[in-house]
């Protein structure tokens, strides 16, 4: 089944056709829940937007508006837990991709997904110019925002960190309104009574 020779393993056709295979599928899988992480944020802007336009529309006071913030601050966390629930899938899915492509013996410059860092990018554009195989202007031709700082930063892997902050801040932000309306509802019936 395999021989070693060198450290390396030597597969058979049909072992590696199952390995491109199942690379092929956990590739669709990745896309599928980067797709999903990003689409997140959307829907916590949203609930966001329209438990707060709710919660302090006229008429809504009290223990309607408490239930409101409430209910809203529930579905935020619920969808930060969702949020580093995907973003767990994505990394486990990475690693078995990464363990694929070793055995695939596709070089470590084309690993999937967001396997090079802009450095190894670099490097790697520069070695190519000096085989021959890159013209030297091709820096020049990369889109004007490669290097904007706040677009390399959100490029990155670890733009679906700040996504999941957001969301937890957004969460915790309708949080704090329920505790201060809890508050003033408290305050309102202590001067009264």
């Amino acid at each position: 089944m395999e021989d070693r020779e060198n450290g390396k393993i030597d597969y058979t056709q049909e072992e590696k056709d199952l390995m491109k295979e199942q690379y092929s599928k956990l590739s669709d899988d990745w896309k599928h829940f980067n797709n999903i992480i990003w689409g997140i944020p959307s829907v916590a802007i949203a609930i966001m937007t329209g438990v707060i336009v709710v919660a302090y529309s006229p008429g809504a006071d009290g223990w309607p508006r408490i239930t409101t913030l409430a209910v809203g601050s529930l579905f935020l966390f619920a969808l930060t837990i969702e949020l580093i629930k995907k973003r767990l899938h994505m990394n486990a899915i990475s690693y078995l991709l990464n363990d694929l492509q070793v055995g695939l013996g596709i070089p470590k410059d084309f690993t999937f997904p967001l396997g090079t860092t802009s450095s190894e990018i670099e490097d790697t554009i520069e070695r190519s110019i000096k085989r021959g195989e890159a013209f030297p202007n091709y820096a020049k031709e990369r889109p004007p925002d490669f290097r904007d700082a706040l677009f390399r930063a959100f490029r990155k892997s670890y733009a679906r960190k700040y996504l999941t902050y957001a969301t937890f801040v957004a969460a915790v932000a309708v949080a704090v309104l329920t505790v201060i309306e809890i508050a003033v509802m408290i305050s309102k019936y202590s001067l009264q009574g």
